[in-house]
This record gives structure tokens, C-alpha cells and sequence, in this order.
């Protein structure tokens, strides 16, 4: 999940069936006459792409040069 700070990095290797590969947005209505106020926000999930067998997933963190381990997508499995 975006976001997430994990304890162990994992890779993947998808044998059988399909992920989905997901980035979060936000959407923030500000306030007219006070711009530092949101008055409303609305998180979405694009998807980037859908993967099939024999993709490895989950080596974004172990590239990562400057060593803040962040995930930066959502990975979900159908």
C-alpha cells in the first residue's frame, strides 16, 4: 500500500493471475477567501498498469538511492 513504511522489503514473482498497479491522487477544494483552507478533499487510485505472470513486483523499495523505504503504488491481486 502507498505509504507504508515496511520492516522487511519483499520481492515478488508473479506466477498465476494478474496484479493491478495503482498511484493515489488528491483532489482539494480550497477555500475562496482564506487559501489555506481546504474545504473539501477527495483521494482517488489511478490505475498505471495491470501485470501477468513472470513479473516481479515489489523491487521499487530495494532501488530507492536515498534509503527512506517508502512504498509509492498500490498493488492489488484479482
Amino acid at each position: 500500500m502507498e505509504g507504508q513504511k515496511p520492516t522487511q522489503p519483499i520481492i515478488y514473482v508473479l506466477e498465476a493471475g494478474e496484479c493491478k498497479v495503482e498511484r493515489k491522487f488528491v483532489t482539494s477544494l480550497y477555500h475562496p477567501f482564506n487559501k489555506g483552507e481546504i474545504v473539501q478533499q477527495k483521494v482517488g487510485w489511478v490505475t498505471l498498469c495491470n501485470i501477468g505472470p513472470g513479473t516481479i513486483i515489489g523491487e521499487e523499495i530495494l532501488l530507492q538511492e536515498n534509503g527512506e523505504e517508502v512504498y509509492e503504488y498500490r498493488v492489488t491481486v484479482n
